[in-house]
């Protein structure tokens, strides 16, 4: 099954604020459906080979675990609110 923005019947009015820009849902749509192209598998590995897959009905993705992408910076949950500089200055300093 294809996912995108128009599997809910109303999606210009859940996804769009003004027919082009995102509304929070819209944004939270589209992390899901860029999550979910970096986690599918892109290759399988045959003989130390890389294979397209043959099965055309499932979508190739790119097969990267997003969980264990490198951060350049740190989650916003981890950010302090009072002094923002403080966390990012100490990314500065490594």
């Amino acid at each position: 099954q294809r996912s995108s923005f128009r599997e809910k019947e109303q999606w210009k009015i859940d996804f769009l604020s003004d027919g082009l820009h995102l509304t929070p849902l819209g944004n939270y749509r589209l992390y899901e459906l860029v999550v979910e192209v970096l986690d599918r598998p892109m290759l399988s590995v045959e003989n130390d080979e890389k294979v397209e897959k043959k099965d055309e009905e499932e979508p190739l993705g790119l097969g990267l675990s997003v969980k264990n992408l490198p951060r350049a910076y740190p989650d916003h949950s981890l950010v302090n609110d009072e002094n923002p500089g403080k966390t990012f200055g100490t990314i500065a300093e490594k």
